[in-house]
């Protein structure tokens, strides 16, 4: 039997025998929209929740001399197809008496490394787009912000000043499940995507991550979603146009309109996407971190671990498959783990002394590790792995076979090859319940 893995912008492939001890686990065979742009323009055309674009122009620029609009993009951890969407946008805008020049395009980078002009304006298909409109590449540390107000959690909300002063606000976004948001896209362009530092802490802190209810699929009660959604409306997000994608990272459905109602619209396809349900949990996963862009770092693997362990048994091994070109991520996710003594200590570290950037990669991390050994295989070095309390794999193929030889009677090896990007559950499950309740 051979399993190919995504691995960077390439493969991997794995022959195993045929031992009736491996269960592939693979998202549904969903089709793309033929032409994408249509897929695109009818939801512009026919948007959920609001007026189309055009008419929320008209009814906001009234005689306005001057309108200045924001449009927020995904940065490039992101599958976002962007070079379509935005041009797509402003070709509407365009067509409603915006100017060029009126236009900013901000790339929602939240805490990761800001693009700098040019890689910005490649992010959003510049080359199809009119000169006179500034991209931008936000930075939580030191972009000019102003505050929004406070949620309810009270902390305060400050954004990238473009983003607050803007007539109008839009967002584009890529719609697929979040280990503790529920799901990426819709609220998550404005916090953690065009916030201060300070408020990304807020919401990404050690009590919200370690709440029970955020985790992937899962947004009701969720302390991170409820404070993004908070975030958009102080901010006075208008509009969304968000995407589903299938494996092949093509567009199955485009969502536009309320940034609430056009997300969960969104939401309820991607479920129908990404969703796995099995009838049990198994003795040993081998997964991957969806290929790239998502599996250019460890600081972003950590998604698919998790992933794995929502249907690992407790002490089962996960083997994932994450190139990691980039290398580590952040230095502060690398030096948590490089200075601590083991999960437990990482934990009472970040508890003691957060908040601390990038701290809730660890956390999950460490809760992931607290119950299963990582195996990696990966282009990192191996003494930087150990770091991580990660096991370095060097021949994906022998060690998978390897595990499979080891395995007793009726145990069995779980595959799923497209990593956080899917969404597997145990039917019947609590997890299934608190995923099914779309609706706030």
């Amino acid at each position: 039997m051979e399993i190919n893995l995504p691995y960077g912008k390439d493969k991997l492939e794995v022959k195993v025998p045929e031992s009736g001890k491996v269960y592939i686990a693979e998202t549904s065979d969903t089709d793309s929209r033929e032409e994408p742009g249509e897929a695109v323009s009818e939801a512009l055309s026919e948007p959920i929740g609001t007026e189309p674009l055009e008419e929320i122009v008209k009814s906001k620029k009234g005689a306005k001399k001057e309108f200045l609009v924001a449009i927020i993009i995904d940065d490039r951890t992101r599958a976002c197809p962007d070079e379509l969407l935005v041009p797509l946008i402003v070709e509407r805008l365009t067509e409603a008496g915006v100017e060029p020049e009126d236009v900013k395009v901000l790339v929602a980078t939240g805490l990761h490394e800001p693009p700098n002009e040019e890689e910005a304006r490649e992010l959003a298909g510049g080359e199809n787009l009119p000169d006179g409109i500034e991209y931008i590449g936000h930075d939580a540390v030191n972009s000019d912000v102003k505050s929004i107000g406070e949620v309810s959690q009270g902390y305060e909300v400050e954004v990238n000043k473009y983003v607050a002063e803007a007539d109008l606000k839009i967002a584009t976004g890529f719609i697929e499940p979040h280990f503790f948001a529920g799901f990426s896209g819709g609220r998550k362009s404005v916090l953690p995507g065009v916030a201060s530092k300070s408020s990304i802490l807020a919401n990404h802190s050690y009590e919200n991550i370690g709440n029970e209810n955020a985790r992937t699929g899962v947004l009701r009660g969720n302390p991170v979603h409820e404070g993004a959604i908070e975030a958009a409306e102080l901010v006075g997000l208008d509009f969304v146009l968000n995407v589903v994608l299938n494996k092949e990272q093509e567009i199955v459905k485009a969502v536009a309109g309320d940034f609430r109602k056009a997300f969960l619209a969104g939401v309820a396809r991607d479920l129908d996407v990404s969703g796995i349900g099995l009838e049990k949990r198994y003795d040993a996963v081998l997964t991957t971190n969806s290929g790239y862009p998502l599996d250019q770092d460890l600081y972003q693997t950590v998604k698919g671990m998790y992933t794995a362990s929502l249907v690992a048994k407790p002490g089962a091994p996960i083997i994932i498959a994450s190139e990691c070109s980039a290398g580590l991520g952040p230095d502060n996710f690398y030096s948590l783990g490089r200075d601590n003594d083991g999960p437990e200590s990482i934990l009472n570290y970040i508890e003691k002394n957060g908040p601390i950037i990038a701290q809730w990669e660890n956390q999950v991390l460490c809760e992931v590790l607290e119950q299963h050994e990582v195996f990696i295989k990966s282009s990192l070095p191996t003494d930087k792995l150990k770091d991580m309390m990660l096991n370095p794999v060097e021949g994906l193929g022998s060690y998978v076979r390897k595990v499979l030889t080891d395995m007793e009677e009726g145990q069995e090896l779980l595959v799923l090859p497209e990593g956080p990007f899917s969404l597997p559950y145990v039917k019947g499950s609590e997890f299934e319940s608190k995923i099914a309740q779309l609706e706030e």
